[in-house]
């Protein structure tokens, strides 16, 4: 709007000069090219005036009509608009009862839902010898778990294990390190070692062990969950030793996910 004004009054003012010089017959010692420029620019001004001012003078017929003629057309313009922002009509979107159906359990049981996790975390020492073939259970490394039913289980062991190879020890040793499940099933890793002549020096590597077991679809119940070691090949000569060190915790982890 007052970029138009601007307008209007500068061709007003070519206008003006224009023709009040060609009246007074100022310009009469300049060239006829002057002359027949400035009546030129004189007709123009005049013609862009009458234009620009038509323009303004429908832009506030216009705006003042819109302001003062809406309400008398439309009186209940305003409340008509207020009924979006009453508090009464948003509440629909805040009452609890209408929220509950995202959170109820039965909604969230569906297929890959995490229903629930526990775990179990120990730091007792422990170890098992060359000579020891029968299963033994890794103390405080065992958890129960009631399922709801139609779920499965995930399982993770992990652990940091030694492995000691005496200063005689020549031929393979192997120990089999197993996550069970009574009654539904279990998963094995084992730690092996191998060396054609004796050290002679004991000799100690680190191993870390992770196991992961999924079950498939298992009934309502409780579930016992334990880890458990023996060895599986036992030296040629000398002897060997698997332990866990009481600073390093071993770990299970289970989570329950809806079938």
């Amino acid at each position: 709007m007052l970029l138009f004004l601007f307008f209007i009054l500068l061709f007003h003012g070519f206008y003006s000069i224009c023709f009040r010089a060609l009246e007074k017959d100022i310009l009469n010692s300049f060239p006829n090219v002057v002359i027949s420029i400035l009546k030129l620019v004189k007709k123009l001004a005049k013609t862009y005036v009458t234009i620009m001012g038509s323009v303004f003078i429908t832009l506030i017929l216009v705006g003042a009509g819109g302001y003062f003629g809406l309400p008398l057309l439309f009186p209940n313009l305003n409340e008509d608009l207020s009924i979006y922002l009453e508090e009464e009509d948003l509440d629909g979107y805040l009452e609890e009862e209408d929220l509950d159906g995202y959170t109820k359990t039965e909604d969230l049981n569906a297929e890959g839902i995490i229903l629930q996790t526990k775990n179990n975390e120990s730091q007792t020492a422990a170890n098992i010898f060359w000579n020891v073939f029968a299963y033994e259970k890794i103390p405080d490394t065992g958890l129960n778990i009631t399922t709801s039913g139609n779920s499965k289980l995930n399982v993770v062991f992990d652990g940091a294990l030694m492995l000691r190879l005496g200063s005689t020890f020549m031929g393979d040793t192997k120990y089999n390190i197993t996550l069970d499940i009574l009654g539904v099933g279990n998963r094995t890793t084992a730690i092996y070692a191998g060396i054609n002549s004796a050290l002679g020096t004991d000799w100690e590597v680190p191993c870390n062990t992770h196991i992961f077991f999924e079950t498939g679809i298992l009934p309502a119940g409780t579930y016992s969950i334990s880890i458990f070691w023996s060895s599986a090949i036992a030296p040629a000569a000398g002897w060997s030793q698997l332990f866990v060190l009481d600073e390093y915790p071993r770990s299970i982890y289970v989570q329950e996910i809806a079938g």
